[in-house]
C-alpha cells in the first residue's frame, strides 16, 4: 500500500460510523446512550461522539466510547443498560440481559441479570470476555484456557 492509501484508511477507521434509530447525535457525555426515535442512520462526528468497539445484544446496546466509558441503551429490566459501571474498558459484550467489559488492567467485570451466575465473573486477568443469552466465557491471560461461569444446561 502506498502512504496516501494508508492515511486515508486510517482517516476512514477514525471516523467510526454507528447505524442506530436516531435523528439526533449522541449526547457528548460519556454516560449518555445515544438517542433513539426515528430510522435514520447517523454518523457520529469523532468530536462529538467517538466509539471504539460496539456489541448489541438481545435487546440492548452497549458501546465503549474513545475515551475507554460504556454506555449503554435499550431494554433495562435487569440493569443491563443503566448499572453501567464507571472506568476505562478495552471491550464490551452484551448478552441477553447481562453485560461483561474487559477493563484495560485485564480484569472482567458484569451487571444485569445474574439469575444463573452469569454475571459472576471470576477473579484473574483475561485478554477476551463474550456474553452469551444466560453464560459468559473468557481467555485467562495467563495460561490461555476458557473459563465459563452462568447456565450450563447444554454444557454451554
Amino acid at each position: 500500500m502506498t502512504h496516501t492509501t494508508l492515511r486515508a484508511v486510517a482517516l476512514a477507521l477514525a471516523i467510526i460510523t454507528i447505524a442506530c434509530t436516531s435523528s439526533d447525535p449522541a449526547p457528548a457525555d460519556d454516560n449518555a446512550p445515544p438517542a433513539a426515535e426515528s430510522s435514520t442512520a447517523v454518523q457520529l462526528s469523532p468530536s462529538l461522539n467517538a466509539f471504539a468497539a460496539v456489541s448489541a445484544g438481545n435487546e440492548h446496546t452497549c458501546a465503549i466510547r474513545t475515551s475507554g466509558a460504556i454506555v449503554c441503551w435499550g431494554n433495562n429490566t435487569a440493569g443491563q443498560s443503566s448499572d453501567v459501571p464507571a472506568g476505562s474498558f478495552a471491550t464490551v459484550s452484551t448478552g441477553g440481559a447481562h453485560t461483561c467489559a474487559l477493563r484495560g488492567d485485564g480484569t472482567i467485570v458484569c451487571w444485569g441479570s445474574n439469575a444463573v451466575g452469569q454475571s459472576n465473573a471470576p477473579a484473574g486477568n483475561f485478554t477476551a470476555v463474550s456474553a452469551g443469552i444466560s453464560h459468559t466465557c473468557a481467555i485467562r491471560s495467563d495460561d490461555g484456557e476458557i473459563r465459563c461461569w452462568g447456565d450450563n444446561d447444554y454444557a454451554q
